[in-house]
C-alpha cells in the first residue's frame, strides 16, 4: 500500500508539477515588490512586443512537451530565497505584528501533500527588546484542494513566530497552528455566510457595498460599464450553481452622470475562467450585462500556461498596476488618464529598482500609495518649505548638556507614553504642522505625565505665515503658537485637511510655548543627548526614499537622497541598533514618526540610518520650549 500511495502521488505531481513550479514564479502580491520585479516586468513587456510580429507571419504551433523533474516522496528540493512565490507563501502566514525582511533558506518535499519549510528574517514590532528574529515556518500544501478563488489550499503546520496573544491561547503546537490558520488563512467554504443550498438569506449592506465596489473597480479597470455607488439599500445571497448576490442600490452612470435605482446581480462561478457574471437592471434603462474573470492573477496563470510568452500573455507591469488600483482604490476618469498614470507607474518601478539596488541598509522599497504620482505630485503631499539659510530662524541655539554615563543602546519615547498614535495628513501638504504638534505632545507628556493630542487644524487655520496645505516651516509654526496663545486639543479643533476660518478659543488653550531652539546642525550625538533628556525632536529631511519605503533600516545612496533637499517634516521619537549577523552588518537607526497613517511603512514609522546625516536627518532639528 505504501508503494502504491507513493506511486499515486508521483503520478499526480507528474501531471501537476509543472503548473506548480510556474505558480511559484508567478504568484505576486501587491505588498511584495522586490527589486527584481520591475526589471522582470520590463523584459517580459519587451519579449511580448517582439513576438507579436512573428506570430502574425507564422502559424501558431503547439509548444514541444518538456520533461519535468518529478519530486519523489521524501525527496527534498531546495528553493531559491529569491523566488517571489516562496516569499509570498511565507508572508501569508507571518503574523501581522511582524515585518518580513528576507528568506534565509527554503525547501519543499512530498509527504501527505507538498510540505514547505521556510527560514526567514523578520522584525517583531511588538517586541522592543528582541525585535529582529528568525522565523521557521512549516506549511502544508494540498494540491488536490482549491480555495474559493481557485488558489491552492495551504495550511500552517508549525511556526515559532507568533504574537503574545496567540501564544497565550494555547501551548499545544497543533492547537496553535489551527488558531493561526483561522486567523491568517481564508478557507474555501461552500456554505458562504451559512446560506443553505438553494435558499436565500439577507446579506449585510456594508459587505454588499464592499463587494459591489470591488466588482465596479474591476469593470472600470477593464472595458466597463462604469458606475459609481451612491447608496446600498438591501442585499441578499443565494447558493445555486455558484453564489448569486442581489444588491438594491442607487448608482451613477459614468457615461451620462445620471443616477438610477438598480438591482445588481453578481453571479460568482469561480471554477470558470470568466468567473463573475454581472447584470445591471436599472429602472427605465436597458439591461446591462458584463463579465470579469475572478482575478487578474488567475487569468495570468492560465494565459502563461497556455501561451507561454506569446503576445496573449498579460503585461506584468499592467498586472501590477491593476492590483495597485484595487488595493489603494484608484479610479481614473477616463482611459487617457489611466494610460498616463500607467506610464508614471512604469517609470516609478525603475526608481524602486534603483533604490533597492543601491540600498546600503536593510530597507525594502516597493509599490505604495504614491506609486502613480510624479515626483512633483508626491512633494505636494509632503509640504516642508526650504529654509532661507541667509536669514535667522528665530530660534535660540540649543544648549545640550553632556549626557551622564553611557548612552543606552536603544531608546523609545513610545514605551514611555510620550507619543500619540500615528496620524494622517491626507492629501494636504501639512507635514510641518504634524511635526510641531508631535514635538509639543511629547514635551507636554514628559512635563506633566499626561499624553494629549493637540490640534494641527488650528495651525492650518490660524498660522498666517505658513500656507496650510500648500506647505510651511516648523520655525513659523512655533512663532504662530506663541502669538496665537497656545493649542487646543485635537478633539476640540479636529483635523479637516484643508484651510478653514480660524476659530481658536483662548479659554480652551491647554499648552503654550515661549519659543523654540535649533539643535546643532549635522551633530547626531547632540540630537541623541537632547532626545534622551528632553523628548521627541522635530526634524526636516529629504523624503525621496520615503515615497516607496516598505520597511527596514533605510540607508539610501547619497545621490538618491541629498541632505540639502529637505522637503518633509517628521518627528524623531527614539533610536536603536539592528544587528544582522548573517550579513555581517550592524545598522544604527533613528525611529521616525511619519504622518501618512499607520498603513504606510512600519505601522506609520520610518527607520533611517543613524550616524552619517542620511537624507539630512540632522540638518533641521528643532524643539519647542514650553511656557
Amino acid at each position: 500500500m505504501r508503494l502504491y500511495a507513493a506511486a499515486t502521488v508521483a503520478l499526480f505531481l507528474l501531471l501537476g508539477g509543472q503548473a506548480a513550479g510556474v505558480e511559484l514564479m508567478d504568484e505576486e502580491e501587491a505588498g511584495n515588490d522586490q527589486r527584481a520585479a520591475p526589471a522582470e516586468a520590463e523584459s517580459e513587456s519587451e519579449s511580448v512586443a517582439g513576438t507579436e510580429t512573428t506570430t502574425e507571419a507564422q502559424g501558431v504551433s503547439e509548444p514541444p512537451i518538456k520533461l519535468v523533474h518529478v519530486l519523489n516522496p521524501g525527496e527534498r528540493e531546495y528553493l531559491s530565497p529569491n523566488l517571489i512565490g516562496v516569499q509570498n507563501i511565507a508572508m501569508t502566514f507571518l503574523p501581522l505584528s511582524m515585518n518580513f525582511i528576507n528568506i534565509i533558506d527554503a525547501f519543499r518535499e512530498i509527504t501527505s501533500g507538498v510540505r514547505y519549510e521556510i527560514l526567514l528574517n523578520a522584525v517583531d514590532t511588538k517586541d522592543k527588546e528582541n525585535a529582529d528574529t528568525i522565523c521557521r515556518l512549516v506549511i502544508l500544501e494540498k494540491p488536490w484542494l482549491r480555495t474559493q478563488w481557485g488558489d491552492k489550499h495551504r495550511e500552517l503546520v508549525t511556526s515559532n513566530c507568533t504574537d503574545s496573544a496567540e501564544n497565550s491561547v494555547s501551548s499545544d503546537p497543533a492547537e496553535r497552528a489551527r488558531l493561526l490558520n483561522e486567523k491568517y488563512f481564508v478557507r474555501s467554504k461552500r456554505g458562504l455566510n451559512d446560506v443553505p443550498l438553494g435558499g436565500s438569506k439577507p446579506f449585510d449592506a456594508q459587505q454588499a457595498e464592499e463587494q459591489l465596489q470591488r466588482t465596479l473597480d474591476k469593470l472600470t479597470a477593464g472595458e466597463g460599464p462604469h458606475y459609481k455607488i451612491v447608496k446600498v439599500y438591501t442585499a441578499s445571497r443565494q447558493l445555486v450553481s455558484g453564489t448569486l448576490t442581489r444588491i438594491d442600490a442607487d448608482l451613477i452612470d459614468g457615461n451620462t452622470d445620471e443616477q438610477h435605482r438598480c438591482i445588481v446581480e453578481i453571479w460568482a462561478k469561480p471554477w470558470l475562467e470568466q468567473g463573475h457574471d454581472i447584470t445591471f437592471k436599472c429602472r427605465n434603462q436597458k439591461v446591462v450585462q458584463a463579465r470579469h474573470s475572478r482575478s487578474v492573477e488567475w487569468a495570468e496563470k492560465k494565459t502563461h500556461k497556455k501561451h507561454s510568452h506569446s503576445h496573449h500573455a498579460l503585461d506584468k507591469v499592467d498586472h501590477l498596476f491593476h492590483k495597485f488600483q484595487i488595493r489603494f482604490g484608484r479610479r481614473y476618469d477616463n482611459t487617457a488618464e489611466r494610460q498616463m498614470r500607467l506610464r508614471i507607474f512604469r517609470q516609478n518601478l525603475k526608481t524602486i529598482e534603483e533604490l533597492n539596488t543601491n540600498e546600503m541598509g536593510s530597507a525594502k522599497y516597493g509599490i505604495t500609495e504614491f506609486a502613480d504620482m510624479t515626483s512633483t505630485e508626491y512633494k505636494e503631499r509632503t509640504g516642508l518649505w526650504q529654509r532661507d539659510e541667509q536669514k535667522p530662524t528665530g530660534g535660540a541655539p540649543a544648549v545640550v548638556p553632556a549626557y551622564e554615563g553611557e548612552f543606552p543602546k536603544e531608546f523609545d519615547w513610545r514605551q514611555k507614553n510620550a507619543v500619540t498614535p500615528v496620524k494622517n495628513q491626507g492629501s494636504c501638504g501639512s507635514c510641518w504642522a504634524f511635526s510641531v504638534t508631535g514635538n509639543i505632545e511629547g514635551l507636554y507628556a514628559v512635563k506633566t505625565g499626561e499624553l494629549k493630542e493637540f490640534s494641527e487644524q488650528e495651525l492650518l487655520d490660524c498660522d498666517t505665515t505658513d500656507s496650510a496645505c500648500n506647505g510651511g516651516l516648523m520655525d513659523n509654526a512655533y512663532k504662530a503658537i506663541k502669538d496665537i496663545g497656545g493649542l487646543e486639543y485635537e478633539a476640540e479643533y479636529p483635523y479637516e485637511a484643508k484651510k478653514q476660518q480660524c476659530h481658536f478659543n483662548r479659554t480652551l488653550s491647554h499648552v503654550q510655548v515661549s519659543g523654540f531652539v535649533d539643535l546643532p546642525k549635522g551633530n547626531e550625538t547632540a540630537m541623541q543627548e537632547w532626545l534622551l533628556t528632553h523628548g521627541p525632536i522635530s526634524i526636516g529631511l529629504n523624503a525621496n526614499a520615503m515615497q516607496f519605503y516598505r520597511g527596514g533600516v533605510s540607508h539610501p545612496w547619497k545621490a538618491l537622497c541629498s541632505k540639502k533637499n529637505l522637503d518633509h517634516g517628521v518627528l524623531i521619537v527614539g533610536y536603536g541598533v539592528s544587528d544582522y549577523p548573517n550579513f555581517h552588518k550592524t545598522l544604527p537607526y533613528w525611529i521616525v514618526k511619519n504622518s501618512w497613517g499607520p498603513r504606510w511603512g512600519e505601522q506609520g514609522y520610518y527607520r533611517v540610518y543613524r550616524g552619517d546625516n542620511t537624507c539630512g536627518v540632522s540638518e533641521m532639528a528643532t524643539s519647542a520650549v514650553l511656557a
